[in-house]
């Protein structure tokens, strides 16, 4: 028989128990508090991140949208929605906060198991970041409205045509 002693996503032990051997077994386990405070919040700013993709994703499709239908007003309003979204430099710097943060030692030492996995929980969130916050969008965004208002169909309000 195997036990699997879990806490978050984390496995902590593997104990290998033969029922009916002994009438108690006792297994210590190292503190992973540390570790499990860090994922919570690892959990939680990578919920940020995919509902900010989502967002960014939504706006510039309706920008989009507005200039192809030739509502060149709705489509600045939501640019300025857009570009008053959190950017991947702050997001990273915020990441890179919660890290120290996590990683602080002047209270509690931090077990060196525990702190390679938060190294790694943070990295794949960092790697999310990277691959998925596109800096260009806004970017790209604001080219198409340029090139939209310089083209004569900006000059004719929508549905006049």
């Amino acid at each position: 028989l195997q036990i699997y002693i879990k806490n978050g996503d984390s496995v902590l032990a593997q104990l290998p128990m033969v029922p009916g051997l002994k009438r108690v077994e006792v297994a210590s386990l190292p503190d992973d508090r540390r570790r499990l405070e860090a994922e919570a919040f690892v959990k939680g700013f990578q919920g940020d991140i995919l509902d900010l993709i989502g967002l960014r994703n939504l706006l510039s499709a309706k920008i989009k949208i507005y200039l192809r239908d030739g509502e060149l007003a709705k489509a600045q309003d939501t640019m300025n929605e857009l570009r008053g979204l959190r950017t991947y430099t702050e997001m990273a710097d915020e990441l890179s906060a919660i890290q120290r943060r996590m990683l602080d030692e002047s209270v509690r030492t931090i077990p060196s198991n525990s702190k390679r996995r938060i190294d790694n929980m943070f990295q794949s969130t960092r790697n999310m970041l990277q691959k998925f916050m596109q800096d260009n969008l806004v970017s790209e965004s604001e080219q198409a409205i340029r090139a939209f208002s310089s083209t004569p169909a900006a000059q004719t309000p929508a549905g006049d045509g």
